[in-house]
């Protein structure tokens, strides 16, 4: 996503949510857009007040790698800059 960002390209949201909802019909799937869908959720008043809080478990981070292929690069101070 953040190469269509950068390179300013057009995508189908609704395509795209489509897709990542139906994976997640897969057994113990985890639900994607969480904080997108409970925005959802709260803008048509469903009422969530019995719903119980599930903290986050999964985090991720982004190698190198992916950060240098969209034109980045480490400085003296270690920090992250466009080239």
């Amino acid at each position: 996503m953040m190469w269509v960002f950068q390179t300013i390209r057009q995508i189908d949201w609704a395509h795209l949510v489509q897709y990542r909802m139906h994976k997640a019909l897969r057994a113990n799937a985890p639900l994607p857009y969480p904080h997108l869908i409970t925005l959802f959720l709260h803008h048509f008043n469903v009422p969530l007040n019995d719903e119980p809080f599930v903290k986050v478990k999964r985090s991720f981070s982004i190698g190198a790698g992916a950060i240098t292929s969209f034109d980045y690069q480490k400085d003296d101070d270690s920090q992250w800059v466009r080239k």
